[in-house]
């Protein structure tokens, strides 16, 4: 497991299709992610925010 434990923080500075954020929202974590390019974005938003649509 890459994020350790629920007090850490974690950075991702490439997002890229959003793995890492999707992971660390849905273990409850807390995230920053950064993607520059439009169409990265719009994938990890969407797989991102499909967390809360499906709790």
């Amino acid at each position: 497991q890459r994020i350790p434990n629920e007090f850490n923080n974690y950075f991702e500075p490439f997002v890229g299709g959003g793995t890492t954020c999707f992971v660390a929202k849905k273990l409850q974590r807390q995230y920053i992610g950064i993607e520059l390019e439009e169409e990265y974005f719009s994938i990890a938003k969407r797989r991102i925010d499909s967390i809360k649509a499906n709790t």
